[in-house]
């Protein structure tokens, strides 16, 4: 789910694998889980890019949610010098 500030992923998990041992890492264009059942790792290449560092996960009822800042710096628009030859 993407928002204006912030995008969302949402993936259940239906097996009774510990949720301790899940990790969520970020980087400012991809979210890998792992510790999912049978050692898999499960990757997401995300539609903008993110701020890593502003990341949230929560897990409840069987749902892992993770929140990411989306980098809206990126919307600005910056002055380029021309070079008159």
């Amino acid at each position: 789910i993407v928002g204006f500030y912030f995008v969302m992923v949402k993936l259940g998990l239906k097996t009774r694998s510990s949720k301790r041992d899940l990790q969520v890492s970020v980087s400012p264009n991809q979210l890998k889980i792992e510790g999912l059942p049978e050692n898999q790792t499960f990757v997401v290449q995300l539609p903008v890019l993110v701020k890593a560092r502003e990341c949230r996960a929560s897990y409840k009822d069987g749902i892992l949610q993770i929140k990411v800042r989306k980098n809206n710096d990126d919307m600005d628009f910056y002055n380029v010098g021309i070079r008159y030859e």
